[in-house]
């Protein structure tokens, strides 16, 4: 038996996934205009999607490895020891497969992205490819969700396990509103902010060439900045909400900014050891 959201919530929270995907839309529609505008080509944004694609096809089994051992697939509780160690996990590999997969992309098959403008659009194509994947894509599999229970599509013969299933899905739908799609559209604004800042940093390392070891050890600071915003927004949005979490994050973000612009620079104009 199913027992459906009330259709006037599911409405409500139908219009706000609208206004999430219609955000994301606006968000890498402006990313694509940018950043040819900045590199004269779209290149260098398609790069840094396949960046963005690539660490995740190495990070997902990495995490799957970790959260098997740490909760055997169980859910942990919010703050306990192993939920813990979950999002520290995932926010360092964050770090260090995002960072590493720019600099073996700008080392080889990106070597043509120099400059600043490159790589501002190289971050732009980095962070536009994850909204897309973590933002837009889920709202509007949420709206197209919401559509088929509101005209009972998918509430026809259902078997007893994917209608509970269903039920969670339609109560979830229902308590979305256009607050928390504007907060989301805003996490991705300072995530590409991020992206982009950490890119000119990666970037950076790479034209200062010295080897692959110097390289690595170089790569150590966007590693740490990216894994440390990462777990701050996880554990503040726990610990005091969204809207204090995304406030962290932006100072994160101020910082990195001024981290990679006062970052000492050797005579030919790129960081010093």
């Amino acid at each position: 038996m199913i027992h459906l959201a009330d259709p006037g919530a599911l409405e409500t929270g139908r219009f706000a996934f609208a206004v999430m995907a219609l955000g994301a839309v606006a968000l890498i529609a402006t990313s694509l205009v940018v950043a040819r505008r900045l590199a004269g080509t779209l290149a260098p944004w398609a790069w840094g999607g396949v960046t963005f694609v690539l660490s995740q096809l190495v990070r997902a089994p990495f995490l799957a490895l970790v959260t098997g051992a740490v909760t055997g697939g169980a859910q942990p509780d919010a703050m306990s020891p192993a939920w813990i160690v979950l999002v520290t996990a995932a926010s360092l590999s964050a770090g260090i497969f995002e960072e590493g997969s720019r600099a073996l992309i700008l080392a080889t098959a990106g070597r043509r992205i120099r400059g600043t403008g490159p790589g501002v659009a190289y971050g732009l194509g980095h962070g536009a490819t994850e909204a897309l994947l973590l933002v837009l894509t889920p709202a509007i599999a949420a709206i197209v969700l919401v559509g088929g229970i509101l005209d009972g599509s998918l509430t026809v013969s259902l078997p007893a396990e994917t209608a509970a299933a269903l039920d969670q899905a339609a109560t979830l739908f229902a308590t979305q509103t256009v607050g928390i799609s504007l907060i989301a559209i805003l996490e991705r604004v300072l995530a590409m902010a991020l992206h982009v800042i950490l890119a000119l940093l990666v970037l950076r390392i790479v034209e200062r060439g010295g080897g692959r070891s110097a390289i690595m050890r170089r790569l150590a600071l966007p590693i740490a900045i990216h894994a440390s915003v990462n777990l701050v927004a996880v554990i503040a949005a726990q610990a005091f909400g969204v809207l204090v979490a995304e406030g962290l994050v932006a100072i994160a973000v101020a910082n990195a900014a001024r981290i990679y612009w006062f970052l000492p620079k050797s005579p030919t104009g790129r960081e010093a050891d």
